[in-house]
């Protein structure tokens, strides 16, 4: 409750922001490509990792939190699209979505992640200039989750075989951050570099449960949930002022 509260909040300012300052502030969009890497290491159930095998009934050394670090060794690729109110020279918030796959995982894992949400921009000069460095934040509050594991047996230890499954979700939490660089390429379009991080929760709480049913092999601890992905990133795009007359950057 608390948390939907802060959102509602969160959004109204933001449509506050949008509305106030019509006559000083003009929209911006955005469209970009970008590739990164997963930060997650030390997957409790990589492939080739030895899992926790299910203690004695008289020993207190089992773990009760066994996590899937799901794109553990994955890199990404992505499409992301945005739309700004430039709302003074320096400041600009909007709407951010953001499409990300990730492969290429050694225990045979693949999905993607489909966000949207909002974004505040700061220019550390005025975008009048031909070249702005600027810092944005992004919160994403709604995320729609793929994720596909193939059935595999571990390469040095025999006994591990992962279960197969495929498993979609939807989750109110995602971040991004970014430092990054507009270049301008005429008076409406600009070059946009950008490197930062990137972050999702993965699973909710009934997509937990499917986790803690899944059978990892007999003797062998069953995962508790899969762990959010983080994962660095670079991307390029494009960014281009829409004005009528005097709004639009006068360079």
């Amino acid at each position: 409750m608390i948390m939907a509260k802060w959102r509602v909040s969160l959004i109204g300012g933001l449509l506050w922001v949008f509305l106030a300052l019509p006559s000083k502030a003009q929209v911006s969009f955005g469209i970009y490509a970008g590739f990164g890497n997963s930060m997650d290491k030390g997957d409790q159930y990589a492939l080739n990792t030895a899992w926790s095998v299910i203690p004695p009934p008289s020993s207190n050394n089992g773990s009760s939190s066994q996590q899937i670090k799901f794109y553990d060794g994955a890199s990404s690729s992505a499409f992301s699209a945005n739309v700004n109110w430039e709302a003074t020279p320096i400041f600009s918030a909007g709407l951010v979505y953001n499409n990300t796959h990730f492969t290429g995982s050694a225990s045979h894992r693949t999905g993607s992640s489909s966000s949207l949400g909002i974004q505040l921009k700061l220019n550390f000069v005025a975008n009048t200039r031909k070249v702005i460095p600027f810092i944005q934040a992004g919160y994403m509050f709604t995320n729609s989750n793929t994720m596909h594991q193939a059935k595999a047996t571990s390469t040095k230890i025999a006994t591990q075989t992962q279960p197969a499954f495929e498993l979609k979700s939807s989750t109110s939490l995602g971040i991004a951050a970014d430092l990054g660089v507009e270049i301008k390429l005429s008076t409406p379009l600009s070059l946009v570099l950008l490197a930062g991080f990137r972050g999702v929760e993965l699973t909710d709480s009934s997509s937990d449960a499917f986790i803690k049913a899944l059978n990892y092999g007999a003797g062998f601890q069953s995962p508790s949930n899969i762990d959010g992905v983080f994962w660095i990133q670079g991307s390029i795009g494009l960014k281009y002022y829409v004005g009528v007359g005097k709004k639009k950057r006068d360079f």
